[in-house]
Parts: structure tokens; sequence; C-alpha cells
């Protein structure tokens, strides 16, 4: 057993002498390496080059005469080239071209054309005014026919001449009436207590009056009022008005219930 244990003892220090002497070799090898110069790459001068000697621009034209070899030099080309014409310049100048006729078979051709065909503006036609948009008109009081006023301003109906509410109507045997009054109450039982839309410009008249177009749902104001006898159509009123006036006579209403001799002040 102390044999055995002798013999492995040997063993391991054959084996740690020759380990290191492996060890010495690859150091002396490193050591050798590091003694080849390092030479930094800026410590490195460029050889030095040979400049090239170049004729100036003004002796081209006398060098390019000289022969050389038996040989005359050729000519340096020019650099600029002439400017083509473009495809738009060109267009622009060109001969303007014939109409060409595309009128279908069995269709009568177009009148000839003799002159060169130019582009027309278009026709743009004038702008209409637009009415105002209509407005409601609540908590209506009637003044007299053809006079309302309504949130502290005062309307007159358009196309018709109020009746002051003094008017005074005669019959055949002299008897009077007040016209002017029964026109207003007529007004009142129409409009009652109902809401009406008016289309107005909001500028006044001397009197302080708004003139406006007014309905009463899809009846005309001022035309309920002409129809029924109510109120003189204006001089300046449609035609629609005066017709309503005229049959308004014939009919004998409103005013003209008593005759020609109504509606007089007084």
């Amino acid at each position: 057993m102390l044999r055995a244990i002798g013999y492995f003892g040997a063993l391991l220090l054959i084996m740690g002498v020759l380990g290191y002497g492996v060890i010495a070799e690859l150091s002396d090898q490193e050591d050798q390496e590091d003694e080849v110069v390092r030479v930094a790459p800026e410590d490195v001068a460029a050889p030095p080059v040979e400049a090239v000697p170049v004729a100036p621009a003004a002796t081209l034209d006398e060098t390019a005469a000289s022969p050389v070899n038996g040989a005359p030099k050729i000519a340096a080309r020019a650099t600029t080239r002439p400017i083509e014409a473009t495809p738009e310049a060109s267009l622009s100048t060109a001969a303007p071209l014939a109409p060409r006729n595309v009128t279908p078979p069995g269709v009568l051709p177009g009148p000839e054309v003799t002159a060169p065909l130019t582009r027309v503006p278009g026709f743009k036609p004038p702008k209409k005014e637009k009415p105002p948009p209509p407005k409601r008109l609540h908590l209506i009081v009637v003044q007299r026919a053809g006079i309302v006023r309504s949130k502290g301003r005062t309307y007159t109906f358009s196309g018709v001449v109020p009746t002051p509410l003094d008017t005074v109507c005669r019959d055949e045997t002299g008897t009077k009436h007040p016209c002017g009054q029964q026109a207003a109450t007529a007004l009142k039982r129409f409009i009652r207590k109902r809401a009406i839309d008016c289309a107005y410009e909001d500028t006044d008249d001397s009197e302080g009056l708004t003139t406006a177009q007014c309905q009463l749902g899809n009846r005309d104001v001022s035309e309920w009022l002409v129809s029924g006898g109510w109120v003189r159509a204006a001089a300046d009123a449609p035609q629609t008005l005066k017709d309503l006036e005229d049959e308004a006579r014939e009919a004998r209403r409103g005013l003209w219930r008593h005759g020609e001799g109504a509606a007089s002040g007084g």
C-alpha cells in the first residue's frame, strides 16, 4: 500500500515538472513577439508626390493648332450646345389645325367653319335677390284694417290701402254705417289669437310703418282683405289684387255693400 502511494506521488512530481517546462517555453515565445517594433500609421511619412504642371486655359487655343509628331492637335470642342425647341414652344407657334367633322351619320352637319375657333366665356345668369325669410308675429293687435302691431312694431300689409277707423259708409237712403270699425272687426275675427308669418325688410317709412307680405296659414292676408271688400288695392299693387277689388265691388262685399257711395270719410 505504501509502495503504491509512493509510485503515485512520483508520477505527480514528473507531470508537474513537464508542465512547468511547457509553460516556460510559451512565455519565451510571447517575449520574442513583444520585441517586434510596432509603427503607428501617423508615424509613416508618405512619399512626396511630384506635381504635374497644368497649362493655363489661355494657351489652349495656341497649342491646339501646333503639330505633335507630324499630326495637328484636335481643337477643343465647345461646351455649349444650341437650344433645341421644346414641344410647348413648337405648339404655340404652329399653325392652327383644321377643325374635324365629328357629325355622326344621319345628322345634318353644322355650319362651315371659315375662321379659327375661339373659346367664348360661359354665360352667368344674373343672381336674383332672394326675398327676406318670413318671420312669425305673435300677439297681433289690429289697429285698423290693413295695419297691425306686434311687440312694439307696426306693420302694414303690402299692396293695400288701409281703411281708417273713422270711415263711414252711406247707403242709398243716406244712412251712415261705421265701415272702418266693421273692417277692423272683420280682420280681428280673421286673425283672432293666431300668429301670422310676414316677410319684410328691416326698414320703416316716414310714418314708422313696416310694409310686410303676410300669410295666415296658406292664405295671403292682403288678398283676404281685398277680396272681402275691407280695403282698396294700392295703385302699385299686383294685378291680382286689383282684380279681387273689382270682384268685391260687383259682389257688394265689405265697404261696397252699400253701393258706390260707400267708404267716404266723415
